[in-house]
């Protein structure tokens, strides 16, 4: 993480950073990569690093520790040892063109990127389209020389998104080469449709969608979190929904009779729960979360301090409570939105 910036664990370590005279939005400093230092600039938000193309100083990497990527292992393994680019059915003077790429989020976004290679090479581009692979592991993709020949590009952009490029009938074409990873972790139509309406009517979530959130699998989950289409920026869609993902499984996990036993005086009893929801439950209710409060549970706020779980709902959001059978309590809010009443 960038010093005194954590969160920005995918740009490595910047030191020493230093603000460059005249300019309140960007840095410059060491940037420790791949086994050695490297002199690089970050913008102040961390939205776009650049890195030099030499190391200053460079260590031997540690087999099977160190890795230039730091990416899925199903990916690294798919393009290990393996070509991905195949253009020479491309005319040679199509090849040679010296491209360019600015900056920003045309290096970010496989979409602009793409783009942008049509319109300097004058082809056309078709690729498929995943959740997954539409950013790349690193933002200082394309920034090691100031242009780039089609095969020296379109390597970099091979290796980076995990496709395979080919140039056939005058056009590009890019396909995943993990289907059953990009398959995997495409979130359901259903939730993103929901979402979408979410973004027009500018409103939060509803219980239903948190629901929806709760039964996405891992993989899908940490997709979202990643690459959330920016055509949902408008949304201010709940940092719960991924902060505290594993209670929503619980939740996610009950039928009609569970839920409403969870939303009763006495709650789901753990003894009730299925072997499934029981590890979601313990998950949930022992994992030693740093940001989540854990207290004593009191006789007047709860009418069974064994093991239980929780609903409550109010207009504007919902608690899920974990009574353990030691006397404690964790309680996970998430804001709501609040259900019109019908007008007569």
């Amino acid at each position: 993480a960038m010093l005194g910036q954590p969160g920005n664990e995918q740009f490595g370590n910047l030191a020493a950073i230093e603000h460059i005279p005249g300019d309140s939005t960007t840095q410059v400093g060491l940037v420790a990569y791949a086994g050695g230092l490297m002199l690089g600039t970050v913008t102040q938000d961390g939205s776009d690093v650049s890195i030099s193309p030499d190391h200053l100083i460079q260590k031997k990497g540690i087999p099977g520790v160190d890795s230039d990527s730091g990416g899925e292992a199903e990916v690294e393994e798919a393009i290990k040892n393996r070509t991905l680019v195949f253009i020479d059915r491309m005319p040679l003077a199509m090849q040679r063109i010296p491209m360019k790429f600015v900056q920003g989020r045309e290096r970010t976004q496989l979409s602009t990127l793409l783009e942008s290679i049509a319109k300097q090479l004058g082809v056309s581009v078709v690729s498929d389209d995943f959740l997954r692979s539409r950013t790349p592991q690193y933002s200082w993709l394309l920034t090691d020389q100031p242009t780039f020949t089609a095969r020296e590009a379109l390597t970099q952009i091979a290796s980076s998104f995990g496709k395979e490029i080919y140039f056939k009938n005058g056009a590009l074409r890019l396909r995943t080469v993990t289907l059953g990873l990009d398959l995997r972790a495409e979130p359901p139509n259903a939730l993103m449709e929901n979402l979408a309406q979410d973004v027009v009517k500018k409103r939060t979530l509803k219980l239903a969608e948190y629901i929806m959130f709760g039964r996405l699998s891992p993989v899908q989950i940490r997709t979202l979190s990643i690459n959330m289409p920016s055509s949902f920026v408008p949304l201010n869609l709940p940092q719960q929904v991924f902060r505290q993902w594993a209670p929503l499984r619980v939740l996610a996990s009950l039928n009609e009779k569970r839920m409403a036993d969870a939303e009763g005086e006495r709650g789901l009893n753990y003894q009730a729960m299925s072997g499934e929801e029981r590890k979601l439950f313990l998950r949930s209710a022992l994992s030693g979360l740093p940001q989540l409060k854990i207290r004593k549970a009191s006789a007047s706020t709860s009418p069974n301090p064994k093991n239980a779980f929780f609903v409550k709902r109010s207009e504007n959001s919902f608690v899920l409570r974990f009574f353990t059978d030691q006397g404690r309590e964790k309680a996970f809010v998430y804001p709501l939105e609040p259900e019109k009443k019908s007008e007569k």
